[in-house]
């Protein structure tokens, strides 16, 4: 491992064209190098480096590698397939080749041990241990070609994660509302992970819920008029019509205040955040109406309108 201060010594950065600081690269040799996208706190990134280290496909012969394996990464996929069903094998193979830096993928094709386990082969099934979370794709016969592809995109998506660049055009293309939580310190965005893991699992049928580190991000702070200096934060970002709303600097951001005032968005009580000399106006602030603008603002990929809210359909927060 090797740190390089660009401000101090910009010959090396030059050289290897990095143009964002600050960027992780992981070199094999001088030639191959792949930059990282994950999470920048130490655990993410020792966690991809043991990624990296395995086998593309770990080949699980008996229970205990099995039971194991499955909760070597915060999201695992294993598949179950015969040694004969090369399809299965070919096409997983292809995910993990595409994923690799971002999931651990094993194979479990011993007979005896597809025997032992009550999962129905071919299958592939995504664990993830920290949400207590394991679901299933099995439709090889009748899926479309990208089935599998989009199964992986939509099972490998947390509760509540965090926000890297290599999940954040996916969580976009989603279409469903986001929810964002800056705050400086990893610390602050673990305490939140874990003190709002059950208002996100309430909601994850409706909205993509992550805490962001504004550092790594700070586009997403202009787009969505917030300081840097006033942190923590929250975001709800509803992308049909590029609605923000940002939460309230110095409310306390927990569950149930989370809950009340996204229920005063809800009901149209709380107006939408515009950058200052935009004009725009709205028919209705209720959640049925779209904005009308008067001038053109920049736009962003789209999200549907469906929440849930107190375990009813709404169509909006």
């Amino acid at each position: 491992m090797l740190s390089i201060d660009c401000g101090a010594d910009e010959l090396p950065c030059h050289d290897f064209g990095v143009s964002k600081l600050p960027t992780i690269r992981m070199f094999h040799g001088r030639n191959q190098s792949v930059d990282y996208q994950g999470a920048r706190r130490s655990d993410a990134i020792l966690q991809y480096l043991q990624r990296i280290q395995r086998p593309l496909v770990s080949e699980l012969s008996d229970e205990a590698s099995l039971q194991s394996f499955k909760a070597v990464d915060d999201v695992v996929f294993i598949a179950y397939a015969s040694p004969d069903r090369t399809d299965v094998l070919n096409s997983f193979g292809e995910l993990a080749e595409r994923h690799r830096a971002e999931f651990s993928f094993g194979l479990v094709s011993d007979p005896a041990l597809l025997q032992s386990e009550s999962i129905r082969s071919p299958a592939v099934v995504c664990y993830r241990p920290g949400d207590e979370t394991a679901t299933t794709f099995s439709n090889f016969k009748d899926a479309e070609p990208e089935a599998l592809s989009n199964w992986l995109h939509e099972s490998s998506r947390l509760y509540l994660g965090e926000l890297t660049h290599a999940n954040q055009q996916r969580l976009l293309d989603r279409q469903w509302p986001m929810v964002y939580l800056f705050a400086d310190s990893e610390a602050e965005r673990a305490d939140f992970r874990r003190s709002l893991w059950k208002f996100a699992k309430g909601h994850y049928d409706s909205l993509s819920s992550v805490t962001a580190d504004p550092l790594e991000f700070p586009e997403l702070l202009v787009k969505f008029g917030l300081d840097a200096r006033q942190m923590p934060r929250g975001v709800v970002h509803q992308l049909t019509n590029d609605r923000i709303y940002p939460y309230p600097f110095g409310r306390g951001i927990s569950s149930n205040e989370l809950t009340k005032w996204g229920l005063d968005v809800w009901q149209g009580r709380i107006k939408p955040w515009m950058p200052a000399g935009v004009t725009t106006t709205y028919d209705d602030l209720g959640p049925t109406k779209v904005a009308t603008r008067k001038i053109s603002v920049a736009k962003f990929p789209g999200m549907p309108n469906a929440i849930k809210i107190a375990g009813h359909n709404h169509d909006e927060l």
